[in-house]
């Protein structure tokens, strides 16, 4: 009888082990679907950022910075802002994703460059400072130590100030 019950013992803690290794393996191809979906969402998000861009050659001057801010209309502050605020709330998500562990290295390195690439842009940088507070501050922290590290490494020249955005 004790051997029977030994072995009832010896089977169950198996049965539990085996549940628990499924359970993992469960938890694990769970957490790459939901990595693998916010990876799809973020990607469309970001086509949906460049069709507005596409669909309105004219916000998208602005947005290259082909257009001094003295020849930006008060309706096209606002509409580019609005750009400007869609485009940072996203990079503002795919931080705090960074952050967590949501994104594969690469793929925030990626969306880093697409930060790097705005930064020269000064209407961008105007924009950015009146705007940043209604961000998260880790957020704003890295933005603008990575403005920080451009303007050191590409001084704006004296007396080049940046243009004030307002609406």
């Amino acid at each position: 009888m004790e051997s029977i019950a030994t072995l009832t013992s010896i089977l169950a803690s198996l049965a539990v082990m085996a549940s628990l290794v499924f359970v993992g393996m469960q938890m694990r191809q769970s957490s790459l679907a939901t990595r693998m979906m916010t990876a799809q969402i973020n990607t469309q998000i970001m086509i949906e950022n460049f069709n507005t861009l596409i669909d309105h050659p004219d916000l998208a001057a602005i947005f290259a910075g082909e257009r001094p801010r003295d020849d930006i209309s008060p309706g096209e502050r606002i509409r580019i802002g609005n750009v400007f605020a869609s485009t940072f709330r996203h990079m503002e998500m795919l931080h705090m994703h960074q952050r967590y562990g949501v994104h594969e290295k690469e793929m925030w390195e990626a969306s880093e460059a697409r930060l790097a690439e705005r930064l020269p842009n000064p209407v961008i940088r105007a924009w950015w400072a009146v705007s940043k507070q209604s961000y998260a501050p880790s957020f704003v922290a890295y933005v603008d130590a990575r403005i920080y590290e451009w303007l050191k490494a590409n001084p704006v020249e004296e007396g080049a100030d940046i243009p004030v955005w307002e609406v």
